[in-house]
């Protein structure tokens, strides 16, 4: 997810599923998506707090592509290269109040399918550990809940 849009899954996911129920396997197969994200008490805060790591990850990210032999992962390198913010905060991550993360995390859900999600709290490395545990905090205790009754009632 680090050079694609979230969105752009939706072909993968739905092939994924008809390889796998073409193949016999029962259910519709599990889907996990590794997440980057970040909650603050408000949005503005947790976008602000959340800016230097995450393009810190990005510019990162860069320096592994440039060297990567693989020519997929050098074409991803132009976009990853000149990628704004904006561009990060639409596409790729979820940053937010525990209202918005939730909001967008349901999102994801419904127009995904995915059955949850791998929290990377700290892409980038530049979260202190009081703010990533207080992210964490906001994710077990305002945003978790919302989804147990999600999952109870389904």
């Amino acid at each position: 997810m680090r050079s694609n849009s979230l969105s752009a899954l939706v072909p993968d996911l739905k092939a994924y599923r008809a390889a796998y129920a073409a193949a016999g396997h029962p259910g519709r197969g599990e889907v996990y998506l590794r997440l980057s994200l970040h909650l603050a008490d408000t949005d503005a805060q947790a976008m602000d707090e959340a800016e230097p790591s995450m393009m810190q990850g990005y510019k990162g990210l860069t320096t592994r592509l440039e060297g990567s032999p693989n020519s997929r992962r050098r074409a991803e390198l132009e976009t990853v290269r000149t990628i704004t913010y904006e561009q990060v905060l639409r596409d790729k991550v979820v940053v937010g109040s525990a209202q918005r993360v939730t909001d967008r995390l349901l999102q994801l859900r419904d127009e995904l399918g995915i059955d949850g999600i791998l929290a990377e709290l700290n892409f980038g490395s530049r979260i202190p550990a009081p703010m990533m545990m207080r992210s964490l905090r906001l994710l077990c205790e305002k945003v978790r809940p919302h989804f147990d009754r999600v999952a109870a009632t389904a």
